[in-house]
């Protein structure tokens, strides 16, 4: 057996543990996050001198509110933090220019849950590492007691709560499922409008927002960070090879890089599908770069597909 199928078995293995943890129910939620971040940095490439790329989906406001535009006043803050606390990573924000049209919405399956490898494919053609959704999922009001006997008194609370979601696109496994809850004291007459659901009498949301987007950008921070990089074959022409990163992301003409198949997919209880990153198939050479995309020729004769990945020799 070649050095190549024992780390394919090997990486078969860690793959088979992760899923076991899957079909285990929820009640193994929590280690099966662990266990997700666990096989993600069992099976990634090692460290390289690229930069990420991390596509931002918009974030759905599913709460009651609507006027105040809260989905728009969150992302402003959110952006603002993530690229104050990780500018190292190349973030692709709805509303610029270069946004594709293909991650505009989310890929679904028809029980409703997000089709994670239709993501990730899409993800591997554009070049990205991993991709961000969300959305925020709540705005409600509680009343709590507070203080001695009687000196109890009734305080007001406005909650708001924010959901957020990264997927790998070398597995299309999820790296952070988080939901991210702040609350803010008001008074009587702003809780009796929320519970209601009548928002002309909510005041402020700004205070809120901030605050979850700050603890929600150091999350998805770490997560990405965590994250090795990888490049991906977008198509070939001939012997010629285009891939899906480009001159943003420290690609040089002249950098050589091994070439590995996408792999077997492996499916989960609730539908969710996993990719195992395949063998090495040969090397490649960058000869040309360009913004978004660059151009390599290979090293003697290799398999080389769409959706490939790639990591430094």
């Amino acid at each position: 057996m070649n050095k190549f199928k024992k780390k394919s078995n090997h990486r078969i293995l860690i793959f088979i543990t992760f899923l076991s943890f899957i079909v285990a129910g929820c009640s193994a939620v929590s280690v099966v996050k662990k266990q997700t971040k666990n096989v993600v940095k069992a099976i990634t490439f090692q460290n390289s001198p690229y930069k990420k790329r991390v596509a931002i989906m918009p974030f759905e406001n599913k709460t009651f509110v609507s006027s105040q535009n809260v989905e728009h006043l969150f992302q402003n803050h959110f952006l603002k933090a993530i690229e104050e606390q990780c500018p190292e990573i190349i973030w692709l924000k709805p509303g610029d220019p270069a946004y594709p049209k293909d991650i505009t919405a989310i890929p679904r399956l028809v029980t409703g849950q997000i089709d994670n490898l239709a993501l990730a494919k899409t993800g591997r053609l554009l070049g990205f590492n991993a991709i961000l959704t969300g959305n925020i999922a709540n705005i409600y009001a509680e009343e709590k007691e507070k203080g001695i006997l009687i000196f109890k008194d009734t305080h007001y609370y406005e909650c708001s709560r924010i959901n957020f979601q990264i997927f790998d696109m070398a597995t299309a496994a999820k790296l952070l499922d988080e939901s991210i809850e702040c609350e803010n004291e008001i008074e009587g007459t702003e809780f009796d409008a929320i519970t209601a659901k009548d928002e002309r009498g909510i005041m402020d949301l700004e205070n809120a927002m901030s605050k979850i987007a700050s603890e929600g950008a150091e999350k998805v921070c770490d997560t990405i960070n965590d994250l090795e990089w990888r490049g991906y074959v977008k198509s070939v022409e001939g012997d010629k090879i285009i891939l899906s990163c480009g001159r943003e992301t420290d690609v040089k003409p002249g950098d050589i890089f091994e070439v590995f198949e996408t792999g077997e997919v492996i499916e989960g209880k609730y539908g969710q599908k996993f990719i195992i990153p395949g063998d090495k198939t040969g090397e490649i050479t960058i000869t040309k770069i360009l913004v978004g995309r660059s151009e390599a020729v290979p090293s003697g004769k290799i398999e080389v597909k769409p959706g490939f990945a790639i990591k430094p020799k």
